[in-house]
């Protein structure tokens, strides 16, 4: 399930495969990602709704962000919690 109670700062962790698109952890593919919520992207039609996260992910060469969305399956999770 999707979390829509995320918030900008919270740092979250989420399993995705090497194209970014979201998987299960037993998947032989499965890559373990985390980041912090850099923003929280709505539907304009329905501000309840939240359609997207954008991640703030750091790596050895810099830091880059990810687009969490429900439709690619993301299950982002925020960290201890």
């Amino acid at each position: 399930m999707f979390d829509t109670s995320l918030a900008v700062g919270d740092r979250v962790t989420w399993w995705s495969d090497t194209h970014g698109r979201g998987v299960e952890p037993e998947d032989p593919v499965a890559v373990h990602r985390t980041g912090v919520i850099a923003q929280v992207h709505r539907s304009p039609s329905d501000d309840s709704r939240v359609v997207a996260y954008s991640v703030a992910c750091r790596s050895t060469l810099g830091e880059y962000l990810v687009t969490l969305r429900p439709d690619y399956h993301h299950q982002p999770t925020r960290v201890g919690s």
